[in-house]
């Protein structure tokens, strides 16, 4: 049981990133926040390390992926808005925090996994709400996040591992939020922009 959930926790981390990174890198980052894809490497690269100290291979494995997919949506943000300073701040904002990671006790560990987990999601949840151009949000990238994390969390109670169970459950809330709002808001902004495409043929 641990084992089917593991992997299927690992083949949902390893693919949530990758519809978001081919949306970004070939098409748009509109509506794409910067600040939760940086706190997702971070928290993806702590997970490499947290996976080998839980004996769990596949938690680190797939979030080596992660990590890579998330430097090119970071890149394509960069990119677009002509800011190279994003990346530096992605490169500080990793070490960083790895090295409280290796300095932290349990509780610490379980402090900082569950922050970076909440922050990472409000600011995108924020312009899923908010942002008047939200078509670069790739919904199937959250609908995945929804799925990996609900394996992760399971994992972690098999476990008792008292980091993985709080940014699981905190990952499942907040990105099952992204989903329903950013669906709904791009479907009334289509709705809208058919009607308006609709008056100027008339």
């Amino acid at each position: 049981m641990l084992t089917v959930f593991s992997i299927l926790g690992a083949l949902g981390t390893i693919f949530i990133p990758f519809p978001q990174a081919k949306r970004a890198y070939f098409h748009s980052t509109k509506g794409v926040s910067a600040a939760t894809y940086i706190a997702l490497c971070s928290i993806a690269a702590i997970f490499i390390p947290h996976g080998i100290r839980i004996d769990s291979l596949l938690l680190s494995v797939s979030h080596v992926f992660s990590v890579i997919f998330c430097s090119v949506i970071i890149y394509s943000i960069a990119r677009d808005n002509k800011n190279k300073s994003i990346i530096f701040i992605l490169v500080v904002i990793v070490v960083v925090m790895l090295g409280i990671y290796f300095l932290s006790n349990d509780i610490g560990k379980t402090v900082l996994i569950s922050s970076i987990v909440s922050f990472l999601r409000l600011p995108q949840l924020y312009k899923a709400c908010f942002a008047p151009e939200i078509h670069g949000i790739s919904v199937l990238t959250w609908l995945m996040a929804v799925v990996a994390n609900i394996s992760w969390l399971i994992v972690a109670i098999i476990k008792d591992d008292t980091p993985l169970i709080l940014g699981a459950s905190l990952s499942v809330f907040l990105s099952a939020s992204i989903v329903v709002v950013t669906s709904i808001r791009q479907h009334k902004l289509k709705e809208v922009s058919t009607s308006s495409s609709t008056s100027l043929e008339i």
